[in-house]
């Protein structure tokens, strides 16, 4: 059994460009504010803005991957091919068997050594349960993770990326979409109201006709 908690190599690389980055924004608001009437034109105010937007989208997907991840720590069972994941007070046991789906996303930039995303990867996992587990290089290698599970992952390479929640979603007829709103009824028939609640409280981690499941069935209970 091994334990990964928070990387600090990966955590202080991507602190260290976040707070660069802040300055940066910060520098430039300061210069906006302080030279707006001196600028020769609007397209200076432009370019300057588009640098602040650029800033600002590192920080906002590093931010991600900090509320993510910051906090967690996995435990890998390699020979059993399990993943203990806990949160908080949380624990989460899941198997491979459990696994529907994963996915490995990863910066699409050739040049590895510039790229400013090199170490924003991470997985998504879509379980048979229809919940949706990322685990980012914050805590471990994807790759590994892979190996040590012995999963086999599609990879998708994105030019930013970005903590998708909606990745792998299937794209349903209305028929077929009506069809799994009624499986997972019958799935989560014996559920309480207090698991169909927490379903309907997470959108992001379940499935839409998941989510429909459990708002049905909590009408029945009631």
């Amino acid at each position: 059994m091994k334990e990964y908690k928070l990387r600090i190599g990966v955590l202080a690389e991507m602190s260290f460009l976040l707070v660069l980055s802040l300055v940066a924004i910060g520098f430039l608001i300061s210069f906006i504010i302080k030279d707006i009437v001196t600028l020769n034109s609007y397209l200076e105010i432009i370019v300057l803005g588009i640098f602040i937007a650029l800033f600002g989208i590192y920080d906002f997907i590093t931010l991600t991957y900090f509320k993510e991840d910051f906090g967690k720590t996995i435990t890998i069972n390699s020979q059993n091919k399990e993943l203990t994941i806990r949160m908080g007070n949380k624990e989460r046991l899941i198997t491979k068997k459990d696994i529907n789906k994963c996915y490995h996303i990863k910066s699409d930039h050739r040049n590895s050594t510039n790229d400013p995303f090199r170490v924003h990867k991470y997985l998504a996992i879509h379980l048979k349960s229809r919940e949706l587990i990322i685990i980012s290089s914050l805590i471990i290698e994807p790759k590994l993770l892979l190996s040590e599970l012995g999963l086999k992952s599609t990879l998708v390479k994105q030019f930013l990326p970005y903590i998708d929640y909606k990745i792998g979603s299937e794209f349903l007829s209305p028929e077929d979409y009506e069809k799994k709103v009624e499986e997972y009824c019958e799935i989560y028939r014996n559920k309480s109201k207090e698991e169909l609640l927490e379903i309907c409280k997470k959108p992001k981690v379940y499935a839409q006709y998941a989510v429909e499941s459990a708002r049905k069935l909590l009408k029945e209970k009631e």
